[in-house]
């Protein structure tokens, strides 16, 4: 009885003390885990994102963003970082032409995980008490449309689902975000995610609210820079704010060669990223790209964490793409 009794109090004084410092990690708050985004492109651009999204990265950072689809995409990642933590995005998008306007809808998957071998102990015995595992999945379902020609508006309800050993929270939230298209290389942005979002846990009366995020951006672009043929670069600024805690700018910028490889580096506010990829061509109506990021561990000095995604698009013919908004039967221009 008195070490069932002991067993209780230490589970409980483990589920106050590991909500906050394990589970987020990256902060110490609640969803701390939204800072380390998602795409791979995105994090080599310094998560500078907000008016340069325009693949299915766009639920995280824009779902405006994903009206600029070429067709429909899927994409995958993996992001490895130190402690075996590891984040996991799946998402899928595709736009529709009704009626002289585009419609894009989108699912996307989130995962973060903390590992499945997190030591519990009462003393600062050599061996752990029990181990406990740590998740959160993110379910994001997008949908996006135009607005005036120029003006894209798009929207997510997001479910969230964690666990840390037994114990179970849940909640729901929204986002919001617009993108304006000022001519043909300059967008604006801006984007407000996790409005009116909680977590409630099945063994706790707290409820945790996940803190607002808000962000504005431009993304300009420039086709054969310094007159070399094949060359395209892009640049993006962002800056955002958290009600919690912070507010910071992050700088991006892409160099692409011939639509084939392509060279990134940015600033997301804290340290320096890099990225690089490269984009294949099966056919005239399929493209593959993969990609790769690089930055520095916010935990561990002098470790790295590493992404990396593959990225697939399937252009129906009715669907063809020329600008960011206007479709005929003549093929698709598709940009990185």
């Amino acid at each position: 009885m008195l070490r069932a009794t002991f067993k209780a109090i230490l589970s409980a004084s483990l589920f106050i003390v590991l909500v906050p410092a394990v589970l987020h990690a990256e902060g110490g708050q609640a969803g701390a885990y939204n800072k380390l985004g998602a795409g791979v492109r995105a994090t080599g651009m310094g998560g500078a994102y907000t008016a340069a999204a325009d693949d299915t990265a766009s639920a995280v950072y824009n779902p405006a963003g994903l009206v600029l689809l070429p067709d429909l995409q899927l994409s995958a990642e993996t992001y490895l970082m130190s402690f075996n933590r590891a984040v996991n995005y799946i998402s899928i998008g595709k736009p529709f032409d009704i009626h002289k306007n585009i419609y894009s809808v989108g699912f996307s998957w989130f995962n973060y995980s903390a590992g499945g071998d997190i030591e519990a102990r009462s003393t600062d015995s050599y061996e752990p008490d029990f181990l406990i595992s740590d998740s959160v999945n993110i379910f994001i379902f997008s949908a996006a449309t135009t607005l005036a020609g120029n003006l894209f508006v798009g929207g997510n309800f997001r479910y969230y689902l964690e666990t840390i050993g037994k114990t179970r929270g849940s909640g729901t939230g929204f986002d919001f975000g617009a993108i304006l298209k000022i001519n043909e290389w300059l967008r604006a942005g801006i984007n407000i995610s996790n409005i009116s979002t909680f977590i409630t846990w099945n063994n706790s009366t707290m409820v945790e609210t996940v803190p607002l995020t808000a962000s504005a951006g431009l993304s300009a672009s420039a086709a054969e820079p310094f007159g070399v043929k094949g060359l395209r670069l892009s640049g993006s600024a962002d800056f955002l704010y958290s009600s919690y805690d912070y507010i910071k700018a992050a700088l991006g910028g892409e160099l692409t060669w011939n639509d084939f490889a392509a060279i990134r580096l940015g600033f997301d506010g804290q340290s320096i990223t890099a990225g690089a990829g490269v984009k294949l061509k099966p056919s005239e109506i399929f493209f593959v790209k993969i990609d790769y990021a690089f930055k520095p561990d916010n935990i561990v000095p002098g470790e790295a964490n590493h992404r990396l995604g593959i990225t697939a698009d399937y252009i129906f013919p009715h669907f063809a793409k020329v600008d960011d908004v206007t479709k005929t039967e003549k093929g698709n221009i598709n940009e990185w």
